[in-house]
């Protein structure tokens, strides 16, 4: 139950969070109020680097940053990661999991995004972007307002379902094999890709 706001660095580092976890098991985010991170230009609100299995980021509410919750574009280790409860404004990707490299054994399983309440500012990016890095992701019961996509998915085995896009383009499943849509609700979009 943090309230962290209002942070300005001299630097240019895109790497830079609110709150960083990076190396760390079973690990919980419950309940922060994240605002204001070097004036929505370049910065994460909740950064996850290198191994982090059972992470759970929960009920938190993140305002005035680049992206809201994402990941380093290597990491491989997302077993058993739950992104439920949020509310995101971003100006960019509000949830971003970015590695391209799927993971191996049981290291990409068991990734959870859930009733999360998210919305991206800017018109290039996806609201709510998973990379190939994890498996068989459950995307579900989540509201995405913004951004070129809803929903972009490169994961393959994905289940996505009982989401609401609006003003978007709708989904986007790129490379994703046997990804299974269903039940998720479009308005005032242009497009499913």
């Amino acid at each position: 139950n943090n309230i962290v706001r209002d942070c300005t660095s001299a630097s240019t580092d895109l790497n830079e969070s609110l709150i960083g976890v990076m190396w760390a098991s079973d690990t919980l985010i419950q309940g922060n109020r994240l605002r204001n991170l070097n004036a929505e230009t370049y910065g994460y609100g909740i950064r996850l680097d290198d191994k982090t299995p059972g992470i759970t980021i929960d009920s938190n509410s993140i305002k005035g940053v680049l992206v809201g919750i994402g990941t380093d574009s290597s990491a491989t280790s997302r077993e058993r990661m739950a992104i439920t409860n949020n509310v995101v404004e971003s100006a960019a990707q509000s949830i971003h999991l970015g590695g391209g490299t799927p993971g191996s054994g049981n290291e990409p399983n068991g990734v959870v995004i859930a009733n999360n309440r998210v919305k991206n500012a800017g018109s290039t990016l996806s609201t709510i972007y998973v990379g190939a890095e994890v498996t068989g992701p459950l995307i579900t019961g989540n509201q995405a307002i913004g951004g070129v996509d809803g929903i972009n998915i490169l994961a393959p085995n994905a289940i996505i379902a009982g989401n609401v896009l609006r003003s978007t383009n709708g989904f986007r499943a790129q490379a994703a094999v046997t990804t299974y849509i269903h039940d998720n609700y479009f308005v005032g979009t242009t497009a499913l890709l």
